[in-house]
């Protein structure tokens, strides 16, 4: 093998040592990227009292990514918790909660 031939399949092989790697980079945070997506709430309803907040409604019924349950119960409710109203969390990222116009709440899985 000569020397040029020796620095060709060298740099073949380190091309492809490079791009097999960020392949498999890249599909390890995509998928990583969706499991920290994730929560599984409990689904239970809940009776809105003083000083709660989304946030510790989410820490105290769910498990997860309670950022994103947040963000899901602001489009749904809005910031505005009033004492007394009740309140009913998505189970799962997939999951989507309707509100009719009679006021029921309920929720649509994929």
């Amino acid at each position: 093998m000569t020397e040029n031939t020796y620095r060709v399949v060298k740099t073949a092989f380190i091309a492809v040592s490079i791009t097999l790697a960020s392949v498999f980079t890249v599909a390890f945070l995509q998928n990583q990227a969706e499991k920290d997506a994730e929560f599984f709430c409990d689904g239970a309803p809940v009776n809105i009292k003083e000083g709660d907040t989304l946030y510790w409604i989410a820490r105290e019924h769910c498990e997860g990514n309670t950022r994103n349950v947040v963000d899901k119960l602001v489009n749904i409710y809005g910031t505005d918790l009033t004492i007394g109203d009740t309140i009913y969390l998505p189970t799962h990222p997939s999951c989507e909660l309707r509100i009719t116009d009679g006021g029921e709440v309920f929720e649509e899985c994929k």
